[in-house]
Order: structure tokens, then C-alpha cells, then sequence
């Protein structure tokens, strides 16, 4: 059945240039017209389609930040590194280096690490009860954000250019990092009382499309053999003042994994950050198993509306917000249902290009939040969490009256992880 597109049903969509923001402050640039225009054609949807069709409620859990992080939606080859156990005989981040070395793996002579540096991982692990990564360690591939039919496929070549490796992490990194665990106190704990694994790796997961790839990535549990970790790239000069809300945002992604199984809100708190969870039409899953997507809500002329942010790719650097209504069912700019043939959208639809509806959802959010990261509730919440950590005293405060339903989720989350933990 086709249904001829009409006018009318949405307000005029402003335009303008791209307006991610870091919640510190905004970036510049905008997008290549032909890229904007993927989504306003059938076939420009086919991979659109084909990664949707697989995403679940946890699809767009702990997402690297869209602008700390590039907007990266893919995970680090899942790791074998060390995570020696905790005890008052801790051995060194240096004696356990050449050990831990494996067959095939690179055989250069290990790394001579500062001594001041040394002291410092040391302080860090047994004040913290965290475990940093000694250099050397092979974390998988980089995978090729311009080859998604390779993300199934993951390389594990260590000799490979595209090696990611532990390395020496800085002082000025250590530093920041100790400032990041202090300010976020328990959320940089576990559930299972595990330490907390902290690698500083020598590049990115990705090597292309990506902007230079994330500066910082929470692993939870669940996606990395049941182990709880933070990974830090090498920060450029330009993000240097930004890496402790780098940190304490990632951190923050460790407190919804102890407050929340597998790091999901209650429904109340995703209601409460302005979000809400529509059907997944375009699961092609098992047969009767009901998944959803994650809508942010926005109030335009008195009228809600529901938009979903779809991850980056190497054809849509910036990722995409689609319309859909409560039904999960994508809208074109004109505010209808898009009818499907042979799955795929009539091409009479046209779809908003992702810089007028990034403009569009950033003026018109149901709820206003403290930063303009709010692709998903998780992403939400944790950049509030940065935010607020890094604030005391009469700034703290005002900053809860401010945002009051931001303020209410940190608590909810944090009640949760102190229950959790025994606290």
C-alpha cells in the first residue's frame, strides 16, 4: 500500500550548521550534503535497514560518547588482558609486563617505565582498588568503521598494523584519572568486587570515519568476559581540559552497571530524562520476541513527537535521528508513515536530514538537560553525572535546582548501586 507524502502535520524544521556538543562546549563543522541526503532516497536505506533490523532495548547502552567519543557505535575487540587480584603483595604494573606477553604476540624488549610514573600506578591501584593494564597487551583489532559486513568478522592479528596495544599511560593521564576516581567515590567499584581494570591503549578501535577515534570507552561485564573496564586513548592537546569529564562520564557507565542489570533504567527514570521506549518494527529476530528502541521526546506547538538517534557510520559520520511514532513505525518529514515495498521506504518519502532534526530536537526537548549529549538515556544520565561530580558546594546545588529531573535519575542511580554494593 503507498501513501502520497503531504505537507502539512509538521512545523517548519530549522537549518543550520552541526550542533553536537561535548556538554562543554560546541564543535564546528557540518555535514557533506551528499551524506545528509543518504536517508532521502530508497536505496540510500538498505544499510540503514540492515542495522536496525537486529537492535534491542540494550542496542544503545554505553554508546562512547558522541563527541568524546567520536560517535564510535563499536566496541573494542573484546580483550584478554591481566586482572591480577587484589591483595597487600599487589605486584607491580612493571613486573607483571613481561609475563604477561604471549606467544605470537610482540616480543620487543618491554618498556622502561618512569620511576615517578611507577609510584604512581601503584598509589592509584591500592588506593582504588583498580588494576591498570602493563604495556604490551594485544586488545584485538581496529576495525574498519567503512566495513560494516566486517564487524562480524572480527580480526585478531597481532602482528597486524591494526593491533591495538596497552601503553604507558602519562602523569598528567594518571593524574586526571585520580581526580576522576575521587570525584565519582563508589561508581568506580563493582558489583562481583572485582577491580575495576583501567587499560591505556596506543590508538582507537576504529581507523576510519570516525574523526580520530574515541578518547575514552567503558567496557561493562557483560561485553568484555565478565570484566568491568575503562580504556583510555591518548587525549590530543585540544581534549586535554575535557579528559576529567571524559573520565568521570565513562565512570558514570560503571555505576549504571552496578545500580541496573546490564545497565538499564527503571521505565520511570527513562520517563523522568525525557525518553521513551517504542516498538522495534524492524526486528528480525526470533519469531514473538518483542525488542524495542529508545525514543528521545520532544514538544513542538503543543504536540510530542518521538525521534531515534541510529549509530554512526562510515556513509553517516554524525549517525542519524529518524522520526517514528508510538508504534515504532519511521515518519517522513511531513509527519506520515513511511509505506514499504520489498523493504524498502517509497522513495516519494523524504526523511529529515540529521543537521536540521539534531537543531530541531536540541530547541524543542521534552526535557531540558545540562549538556546537548542526549542520544539515549544512558548517554544522558552519565554526562549529567560528569557534570554534577565535578561540581561542590553552592554550584552543586544550584545545579540540582536547575535540573531537578537530572538530579532525581543520579540519586536513583546511585541508591541503586549503594544497594547493590552493600553499601
Amino acid at each position: 500500500m503507498s501513501t502520497k507524502a503531504s505537507t502539512d502535520g509538521v512545523p517548519p524544521v530549522p537549518t543550520g550548521g552541526d550542533n553536537i556538543s561535548d556538554g562543554v562546549g560546541q564543535n564546528s563543522g557540518s555535514t557533506n550534503s551528499a551524506l545528509i541526503n543518504r536517508f532521502d532516497y530508497a536505496g540510500g536505506m538498505r544499510d540503514f535497514l540492515s542495522s536496525i533490523k537486529s537492535m534491542t532495548d540494550t542496542s544503545n547502552r554505553f554508546l562512547p560518547n558522541s563527541t568524546f567519543a567520536a560517535e564510535s557505535p563499536i566496541l573494542l575487540a573484546r580483550g584478554e588482558g591481566i586482572n591480577p587480584v587484589v591483595s597487600d603483595a599487589l605486584p607491580t604494573f612493571a613486573q607483571l609486563s613481561p609475563e604477561r606477553r604471549r606467544e605470537g604476540e610482540r616480543t620487543t624488549k618491554p618498556e622502561t617505565i618512569n620511576p615517578n610514573i611507577q609510584a604512581k600506578i601503584d598509589d592509584l591501584q591500592r588506593r582504588f582498588n583498580i588494576t591498570i593494564t602493563p604495556p604490551g597487551e594485544f586488545l584485538g583489532n581496529q576495525e574498519n568503521a567503512c566495513a560494516p559486513e566486517t564487524r562480524d568478522k572480527p580480526v585478531q592479528n597481532p602482528k597486524a598494523a591494526s593491533a591495538i596495544r596497552s601503553r604507558v599511560p602519562t602523569m598528567n593521564e594518571l593524574e586526571q584519572l585520580d581526580k576522576a576516581l575521587q570525584a565519582t567515590g563508589d561508581a568506580a567499584l563493582t558489583r562481583d568486587g572485582k577491580p575495576l581494570k583501567v587499560t591505556f591503549t596506543d590508538k582507537p578501535s576504529q581507523r576510519a570515519g570516525n574523526r580520530g577515534g574515541e578518547k575514552a570507552l567503558y567496557l561493562q561485564p557483560g561485553d568484555n568476559n565478565g570484566v568491568a573496564e575503562l580504556r583510555i586513548t591518548p587525549v590530543p592537546k585540544a581534549f586535554e581540559s575535557l579528559l576529567p569529564h571524559i573520565l568521570r562520564h565513562e565512570i558514570g557507565h560503571n555505576a549504571e552497571n552496578n545500580a541496573y542489570t546490564g545497565g538499564q533504567h527503571p521505565e520511570e527514570v527513562i520517563d523522568k530524562l525525557g525518553f521513551k521506549r517504542v516498538p522495534n518494527v524492524f526486528n528480525s529476530g526470533t519469531p514473538g520476541e518483542l525488542t524495542t528502541l529508545e525514543a528521545i521526546k520532544v514538544n513542538s506547538n503543543g504536540k510530542e513527537m518521538l525521534f531515534v538517534r541510529m549509530p554512526p557510520d562510515c556513509q553517516n559520520p554524525r549517525g542519524a535521528w529518524l522520526r517514528v511514532n508510538d508504534k515504532g513505525q519511521l515518519l517522513s518529514q511531513s509527519g506520515n508513515v513511511v509505506p514499504f515495498r520489498d523493504g524498502q521506504p517509497d522513495p516519494r518519502s523524504r526523511i529529515m536530514p540529521y543537521e536540521q532534526t539534531n537543531e530541531f530536537i536540541q530547541n524543542n526537548l521534552a526535557v531540558k538537560g545540562p549538556t546537548k549529549y542526549f542520544d539515549n538515556s544512558n548517554e544522558a544520565i552519565t554526562d549529567a553525572f560528569a557534570t554534577w561530580t565535578g561540581l561542590s558546594g553552592e554550584a552543586r546545588t544550584a545545579w540540582q535546582q536547575k535540573y531537578p529531573n537530572h538530579f532525581d535519575a543520579i540519586k536513583a542511580m546511585l541508591d541503586a548501586q549503594k544497594r547493590n554494593l552493600g553499601r
